[in-house]
């Protein structure tokens, strides 16, 4: 049955099935394939005290479908489930209407203002915070004393010519931005200087240098061709066959390499113990060092995460700093998490070690530690 004032010719039902009553009291189809209605249909109520759409009055032509899905048999599927009823009134298809709008209002927003950030040629036309421009704010400090100690190190009256800076800091404050400040500083102080970094990674402890060995990759890698056959040359006069090793773990240099063949097919003895392992890598390490220092000036490399650093990185870190062979200026610039290095860690001892031996030696010690940013540097940033 109908409510009052709705005309049956708006609304679509579907055929008309005869409802009978079984002997158990459930009323059933008579159809073969018939559904069970779970409850009669009775015209009930609202609380309200008013029949269901009773206040809508006449219903126009419209655009609103109502769907309605019969619960199928459980023995078979029913491809008669979907009845579909088409009310025709203007207060329902109003609301509809404008809920679709209101979403189409939003997905069209949405992509203008994609299209306007790609296509702006000023990226603070949007409201959103771009870091990446903000620059490098809160470490003047630092940055300045880093500066400083590079270009003491570059000057001719300075009796140094070495320098280890340890930067220490939670993981986030901007240890590795620091460090990387240097990378355009070196060319400023000379036009033959070089800037390299490497990175310790968690997963590859096991890995041999693999720090070192990534700042060495991008030396190599940018090497002019016309200097590379020279450094290539001066590094097999030093190491001679033992360059091969070198190639093992630097693949990059390889290719700079004269005779490749003929180094390749000398000998190498690998079978070496723990204790003159150690010392060998320490020799090749250290005289490549030497080769590149009398190239480049001020060689300054940068190393990442040297918590998760192994033994054999320390101990070379620690003799290329002690090399009194090499007077050429040389920087290395280690970063780490301060929370995860204690004092029973490897690179305290190590670094309290080279502290006793700096002044006798001839190389400096500076430690800068980076805390979190300072309310005004915080402001300025979201300013």
């Amino acid at each position: 049955r109908l409510p009052p004032g709705l005309d049956p010719s708006c609304v679509m039902l579907p055929p008309a099935t005869e409802i009978t009553q079984s002997k158990n009291g459930k009323r059933e189809n008579d159809q073969t394939n018939s559904r069970t209605i779970s409850r009669p249909m009775k015209r009930e109520k609202h609380r309200s005290g008013q029949m269901p759409f009773a206040t809508l009055g006449a219903l126009s032509p419209g655009a609103v479908r109502v769907s309605t899905c019969a619960q199928p048999d459980d023995d078979e599927n029913d491809n008669d489930n979907d009845s579909n009823v088409e009310y025709h009134h203007p207060v329902v298809a109003e609301v509809v209407d404008d809920t679709m709008e209101e979403k189409l209002r939003s997905r069209v927003s949405e992509l203008e203002n994609r299209l306007r950030m790609q296509e702006s040629p000023n990226p603070h036309a949007n409201d959103e915070l771009h870091y990446d421009l903000v620059g490098f704010v809160g470490r003047e400090k630092e940055t300045q004393l880093l500066w400083s100690r590079l270009e003491a190190l570059k000057a001719e009256s300075s009796p140094i010519s070495k320098e280890l800076v340890l930067i220490a800091g939670y993981s986030g404050v901007g240890k590795s931005k620091l460090a990387d400040t240097l990378e355009d500083r070196v060319n400023g102080v000379s036009k033959n200087g070089i800037f390299a970094r490497g990175k310790y990674d968690l997963n590859q402890r096991d890995v041999p240098c693999s720090g070192i060995a990534q700042a060495l990759d991008q030396i190599f890698c940018a090497i002019d061709n016309d200097d590379a056959v020279t450094i290539g040359q001066s590094i097999v006069s030093e190491l001679g066959s033992e360059v091969k090793l070198l190639t093992q773990i630097v693949p990059q240099l390889e290719a700079m390499l004269p005779n490749q063949q003929q180094v390749a097919n000398e000998a190498v003895d690998d079978d070496l113990g723990y204790e003159s392992g150690q010392e060998k890598w320490k020799y090749i390490f250290r005289t490549l060092i030497k080769v590149l220092c009398s190239h480049f000036s001020p060689l300054v490399l940068v190393l990442d995460d040297l918590q998760w650093s192994d033994i054999l990185s320390l101990n070379i870190i620690e003799y290329m700093m002690t090399d009194t062979q090499n007077p050429n200026p040389l920087m290395i610039v280690g970063c780490f998490r301060s929370n995860e290095v204690d004092d029973s860690h490897a690179l305290s001892k190590q670094s309290k070690d080279l502290e006793d031996k700096s002044e006798r030696l001839g190389f400096d010690i500076t430690r800068v530690n980076v805390g979190n940013l300072q309310l005004g540097a915080v402001n300025q940033v979201i300013m």
